[in-house]
């Protein structure tokens, strides 16, 4: 597994990907704490290949700590490039309604549709 292109790359690198077709975008539209309508484009990377240690999930189960702490930065900033992020899906969709102002000024201004 190569935590690299899975949890601390930038923007531009997360677009390569998509042209790659490893990722693919999609949109969540999420509602912040005024009931405001928020669309991001985000990337779930429960990831569509596998890897030398086999499907993501089982690299989950491993215990070392470099290797928790990877997957704790990809559930919350999934591409992180100097103050603004590209989130995942599934930290979108559990996010609670007080975090997606947050999450929406935070997300990079390149990844809004």
């Amino acid at each position: 597994m190569n935590l690299q292109i899975h949890g601390c790359i930038g923007v531009e690198d997360a677009k390569r990907l998509c042209d790659l077709g490893m990722a693919i975008p999609e949109r969540v539209l999420r509602s912040d704490a005024r009931g405001e309508p928020r669309t991001f484009e985000a990337i779930e990377l429960g990831l569509q290949a596998i890897i030398e240690i086999g499907r993501i999930e089982i690299a989950r189960a491993v215990k070392h700590p470099f290797v928790a702490a990877a997957f704790t930065r990809m559930d919350v900033d999934q591409f992180a490039e100097d103050d603004h992020v590209v989130f995942s899906v599934s930290y979108l969709e559990r996010a609670e309604v007080a975090e997606i102002k947050t999450a929406w000024l935070r997300s990079a201004v390149q990844w809004h549709p």
